[in-house]
């Protein structure tokens, strides 16, 4: 077992999560029924559901078989197990090559059409590493954090026994750029930090797969529960930063008279917020750098964090005061006025926000953080909605 750089690992899951400017949660997809045949329409398919559980629906793929081994010229020397390639630009018609030599392994065929749809999530979002192996790296943990892990850890070593008169051989087949165990550490935080279920991250894994999972588990269980806890407190924070800016919606459109009272009251809470913040975010560094040290170290690392609230009398008394004046005066108007440019509340700079979203932004001048809601929906706030329901779900496995 190789050692596993943990730090360089969940930073870059922080990277990831950042990108989206919320904390998105893409769930596991298990492995699909594919007999590993070459069948180039069958696997277009597959390539595109596999677009579509991360929400690039509009992809369309072209899949082709290739030698690379001997088309790849001096990358061979620095990467030997090159399964596949993708043409990457901002098209949404996708060239992907693969390796002939994955005829007969269907996992790693998954695996390796995982990591190529990754890279091309990672070019779209603009996260590439300048490093080629450092990206082929991130691209690999970036397929982990989509959802694909159980198909990347089935399928990154693939064994085959052949038999020749008395004699037994013993064929390896691998994939990708971390080994089974890298990627196992990968898979259990992504999975730790969403609240998952073991029943839910066992499932479907190969014996060998599962083997691995399973001891890395045990050997980091420690710093995988208080990522847990810590992740738990970090989604509570977002979640009370959306609904004021929910709240900051509704002003900018009703305009009340006491706006410039819901505004002081908005700026105290995300104030609040970011301090509750920087104090989880010293717990963070304890417990990586004690337990990364010893990973069975003692789980009394969870100590001294506050409990995050706001002031939720005044927040629904200024939600019902402008809810009601939407439906008296100006629901006709609503279409009139631009919910996409915020104000920042401490130095008053006007940012220009992507519409039909919500999330955190930092004032560019002051680095103010603050929350931002562009969705149209003025009365239903779905994806509130959901990542309460998360905070829940997080909440109700920290007491298994």
């Amino acid at each position: 077992m190789e050692q596993i750089p943990c730090q360089d690992y969940i930073d870059k899951i922080i990277i990831l999560e950042n990108s989206s400017h919320r904390m998105r949660r893409y769930s596991l997809i298990n492995p699909i029924d594919f007999d590993g045949s070459l069948d180039v329409i069958e696997i277009q398919k597959i390539a595109k559901s596999l677009s579509s559980h991360i929400g690039y629906d509009k992809l369309i793929f072209t899949i082709s078989f290739k030698d690379l081994d001997k088309t790849e010229g001096k990358a061979k020397d620095i990467f030997s197990n090159t399964a596949g390639n993708v043409l990457l630009d901002d098209k949404e018609d996708v060239l992907i090559h693969l390796s002939k030599s994955l005829n007969k392994y269907p996992e790693s065929i998954l695996a390796t059409l995982s990591h190529e749809i990754s890279h091309k999530y990672i070019h779209l979002n603009r996260l590439t590493y300048t490093n080629t192996y450092e990206n082929e790296v991130f691209t690999d943990l970036t397929s982990v954090y989509l959802g694909y892990g159980k198909l990347m850890l089935n399928g990154v070593e693939v064994k085959e026994k052949t038999k020749i008169g008395n004699t037994e051989k013993t064929y390896t087949k691998s994939v990708g750029y971390l080994n089974r165990d890298q990627l196992a550490f990968i898979y259990l935080v992504v999975n730790y930090s969403q609240g998952e279920s073991s029943s839910s991250y066992y499932s479907n894994l190969k014996t060998d797969a599962l083997e691995s999972v399973k001891r890395i588990e045990k050997k980091y269980i420690s710093l995988l529960d208080n990522i847990k806890y810590y992740r738990t407190k970090a989604v509570e924070i977002n979640n009370l930063r959306y609904k004021l800016a929910y709240l900051m919606k509704l002003t900018n459109l009703t305009e009340p008279k006491n706006t410039d009272e819901i505004k002081e009251y908005i700026k105290e809470e995300f104030t609040q917020l970011n301090l509750f913040e920087n104090k989880l975010r010293n717990f963070k560094n304890e417990f990586l750098s004690r337990v990364l040290v010893d990973p069975k170290n003692s789980k009394t690392i969870r100590k001294d964090i506050p409990i995050v609230c706001i002031d939720n009398m005044n927040y629904n008394q200024h939600i019902t005061n402008n809810r009601e004046l939407l439906t008296k005066n100006i629901r006709s108007s609503l279409k009139l006025k631009e919910i996409n440019i915020a104000e920042c509340l401490v130095c008053k700079k006007n940012l220009r926000i992507k519409t039909n979203n919500i999330g955190i932004v930092t004032c560019p001048d002051c680095n103010f953080k603050f929350a931002v809601d562009t969705l149209p929906d003025i009365e239903k706030n779905r994806i509130l909605s959901d990542i309460m329901n998360r905070i829940e779900k997080l909440k109700s496995h920290l007491t298994n």
